[in-house]
């Protein structure tokens, strides 16, 4: 971003799951990443996965991806923020 600041920049926050595994030993597979979009010329993406246990019914499951996404963006942001000094050309 700082190298290329005439672009604009968007950032996404997203996750997803697959359920690993059968037999009582299934696990979530949860994936979230971090993409910086440059708007007309690509963009960075970062992500993580994690090991749960196995979700019961979907409701779980779409609960435990929207949780992780917002825990992400709650320690990133302000993270982001600072970094940047505040500088207002990013859509965060």
């Amino acid at each position: 971003m700082e190298q290329k600041s005439e672009f604009s920049y968007r950032l996404i926050i997203g996750s997803d799951s697959h359920l690993r595994g059968s037999n009582g030993l299934a696990k979530l597979r949860l994936v979230t990443a971090i993409i910086i979009h440059r708007v007309g010329a690509g963009g960075r993406y970062f992500w993580q996965t994690k090991l749960l246990p196995e979700t019961k019914t979907l409701r779980d499951k779409i609960y435990a991806e929207t949780m992780e996404s917002l825990t992400i963006a709650q320690d990133f942001l302000p993270k982001l923020n600072k970094r940047l000094n505040g500088h207002n050309s990013y859509q965060l």
